[in-house]
């Protein structure tokens, strides 16, 4: 990790985390990464968690569109195309990689503060903004077949 910041470092390891789950849960290997703007896209669905510490806390998120999302569900859940994926288990699907992604970063940043608690994902369609008081990183997965924005906000110091 060369990063300069503090979110940044954070970020470095939430793309990290990403990149292990998509390979050993979606069976992706070749996910590229660009960074956005940090106002990102708007009105997405999209699966949010907080990770607080002592250090602070730090919200991540993986928005993308319903269609890219229900692919995922398909993939991640084992269902195939022929089969019909409810709105219920492309959500549970979608927080479940959100949970296990925001857990991939408490395992490799728990040294650094080992305060970390993992809170509950949320699954909501709107548009992210950081406050005043916030800071926000914004980057593309892009998985080939579906593109998902990764999101991250940290209260200022």
């Amino acid at each position: 990790m060369k990063s300069v910041d503090e979110l940044s470092l954070w970020c470095d390891v939430f793309v990290d985390a990403f990149h292990e789950v998509a390979e050993a849960s979606l069976f992706v290997n070749n996910v590229k990464y660009y960074a956005v703007e940090p106002s990102g896209p708007k009105n997405t669905p999209g699966s949010y968690i907080p990770l607080i510490g002592d250090s602070g806390s730090l919200t991540f998120g993986i928005q993308g569109t319903w269609q890219d999302f229900s692919r995922l569900a398909r993939r991640f859940l084992f269902i195939g195309d022929e089969e019909d994926v409810t709105d219920e288990e492309v959500v549970d699907a979608v927080n479940e990689l959100c949970n296990m992604t925001a857990g991939g970063v408490k395992k490799r940043m728990v040294g650094r503060d080992p305060s970390l608690k993992l809170g509950l994902p949320t699954f909501f369609t709107g548009s992210v903004q950081a406050t005043s008081e916030q800071e926000s990183w914004i980057a593309v997965a892009d998985l080939a077949t579906e593109r998902f924005h990764l999101v991250a906000l940290r209260q200022r110091k």
